[in-house]
């Protein structure tokens, strides 16, 4: 297999530091490229689709990565393009109020105020401050090779590349841990739990609209985001919407899944899914209730004023994997957690990732050996995050 001169990486210097290859374009890749860069390591990111865009709905961020992006000088745009929450309301699907979170101390606590962002709008920030010329789109990672002194990845195209630590931050469905496996397991290192199917728990329809109509959504008009969240005793859902910049609403809605019907959703059965993949769950749930205007609003008013590429269906999981790296070879991400999106948790856990990964590789020499790399016994603490810039 050879690589295309098009497609030839420089080799890393024989001194200086590791040369990192990185598998997917999302907000942990293109993060952790960021603070390379920064830290002067040499870098490539690999995206098997043709274009780096994403889709989704809105993100809530404070004291949990507000240092992170203070320290990436991508704060104050985050401000700019976000909208403070103080409160999250819940409801009863009789648009009943039945109590308020309240958040107005997050700023005195923390030394952050919480503030909701389109996942779309936060992502194209990141993604202006890494070099396009960094990012190599349409290479569909196939299998990997490791020993102790490099690593190389092989691409559908024929390609492949060499580098000297390989970073999977390509999803729960991630071709470097579905590779990465493949070789532990034939070593018999494989834990039990990693070699069983992800547990689904939910389906989760999101959305990001256009500019909406202030006179039929007058919430959008407060500078405060409206967080509403609301709950069915009587069915298997809840839903929520978020008040952002431009008039925009972000809204989401989840379908929590008992045993028998998350069985059904097994890998052969999920090829309803993604953007475009739609229609059927939109139908399911145009006349779910939400607070707001004149008291007769439905999600069918959010579903219509979203634009279909803006609409996506996913398969949610629970699940931490003990098998995170191994060799050369690093998962971060959903590609090692995929956690319950209540609260953002798996975004934010995503941050904190390749901040402790960013720290360990900047003191790393290129000339380490595998034993430099990976400890004898796990010692997670390695991973502990601490200070990137002094």
């Amino acid at each position: 297999m050879t690589t295309s001169p098009e497609n030839t990486l420089p080799p890393p210097t024989i001194d200086g530091k590791p040369r990192v290859l990185i598998v997917g374009a999302g907000l942990a890749g293109l993060t952790l490229a960021i603070l390379l860069q920064k830290a002067e390591v040499p870098y490539d990111i690999f995206e098997r689709g043709l274009e780096t865009r994403t889709v989704g709905t809105a993100m809530m961020f404070g004291a949990n990565v507000g240092p992170l992006f203070t320290q990436l000088g991508m704060y104050d745009e985050f401000v700019d393009n976000s909208k403070s929450c103080e409160t999250i309301n819940i409801y009863d699907d009789a648009r009943e109020l039945q109590f308020t979170r309240d958040f107005k101390l997050a700023a005195e606590m923390g030394g952050y105020t919480n503030r909701i962002i389109p996942r779309t709008t936060l992502y194209n920030i990141i993604l202006n401050k890494v070099p396009q010329d960094r990012i190599h789109k349409g290479k569909k990672m196939v299998s990997l090779y490791q020993d102790d002194e490099r690593v190389i990845i092989y691409f559908a195209d024929g390609t492949h590349h060499e580098g000297d630590i390989l970073v999977g931050a390509d999803g729960a469905y991630s071709a470097v841990r579905h590779c990465l496996y493949k070789t532990v397991d034939r070593i018999g290192k494989l834990s039990q739990s990693d070699a069983e199917d992800l547990p689904y728990s939910c389906i989760c329809l999101v959305g990001h609209s256009s500019p909406l109509d202030t006179e039929k959504f007058p919430a959008l008009r407060d500078e405060v985001c409206q967080y509403n969240d609301t709950h069915s005793i009587d069915i298997p859902y809840s839903w929520m919407t978020f008040t952002t910049k431009e008039d925009v609403i972000c809204w989401g809605v989840i379908k929590y899944l008992d045993v028998q019907n998350s069985a059904a959703y097994s890998r052969e059965q999920r090829s309803d899914w993604g953007e475009g993949a739609t229609e059927t769950m939109c139908n399911e749930v145009r006349e779910f209730p939400i607070p707001g205007g004149d008291g007769s609003l439905r999600l069918g008013d959010l579903i219509d004023g979203t634009p279909r590429t803006q609409i996506t269906k996913v398969m949610l999981e629970e699940k931490v994997f003990d098998t995170w790296y191994y060799g050369r070879t690093v998962l971060v991400g959903d590609a090692c957690h995929k956690i319950h999106p209540a609260g953002n948790r798996g975004a934010v856990q995503a941050f904190h990732d390749v901040v402790a990964l960013a720290n360990w590789i900047n003191v790393l020499p290129r000339s380490a050996k595998v034993s430099d790399i990976e400890p004898q016994e796990p010692v997670p603490s390695i991973f502990y995050p601490r200070t990137f810039f002094p």
